[in-house]
């Protein structure tokens, strides 16, 4: 019972943390250790290589539960561009356009898709042993928010009525309807990825 709350509680932090974290963090956030962001380049440099565009949507595999299509997306997926989010708020539409220009047509193709995500979920509004909202994230939540999610590798879920069962510590899968685009609190972009989750359809494969 003490590991299950140390859990709890490690889970909870996390989740305020990613919800919370001030710009400046979220800025250093965003860029992955495969493609640091640089600020200028040397005058002999030479030009940048394109990124690697992400996966096409034709290679996504589909899922049927109870005669319904879900196509299995993974964050190696989801995760697969870098994405800035800035520093200062964004206080209209045209700003907001302009931040997801990041986001590849491939990837805002999943607008409204029903899908199914695996990964670690993080409660973020809990009872009774079951989540109502919740992240569900790339990698396992470890202490001291040791290595630090990207704004990519988690997607933000709420699921109506009595929610879903919490579960910590082993990859589950998720699906529901997937939203992609900037996700703004208070001025500033906190996410890109949100779902209207439905359930859980069981651990994730290893």
């Amino acid at each position: 019972m003490k590991m299950r709350d140390a859990n709890l509680a490690r889970a909870l932090m996390l989740a305020a943390f990613l919800t919370m974290f001030s710009p400046q963090a979220r800025a250093q956030a965003v860029s992955t250790p495969s493609a640091p962001a640089v600020h200028g380049a040397a005058m002999d440099a030479s030009p940048a290589p394109p990124a690697a565009p992400a996966a096409k949507s034709e290679a996504i595999q589909t899922t049927k539960i109870g005669g319904q299509e879900y196509l299995n997306v993974s964050f190696q997926w989801l995760a697969s561009y870098s994405f800035d989010a800035p520093d200062n708020k964004v206080t209209n539409d045209t700003q907001i356009a302009q931040v997801e220009k990041q986001i590849p047509a491939a990837i805002k193709a999943l607008d409204g898709k029903n899908v199914l995500v695996r990964g670690f979920m993080v409660p973020v509004k809990e009872a009774q042993d079951r989540s109502t909202e919740f992240l569900i994230v790339r990698d396992q939540p470890t202490c001291c928010y040791s290595g630090m999610t990207t704004i990519t590798e988690f997607v933000s879920v709420k699921v109506p009525g009595a929610g879903v069962e919490s579960v910590l510590d082993q990859p589950v899968s998720v699906q529901g309807r997937l939203r992609v685009g900037a996700v703004v609190e208070s001025g500033y972009v906190l996410g890109v990825y949100r779902m209207e989750g439905e359930k859980l359809a069981g651990p994730a494969k290893p």
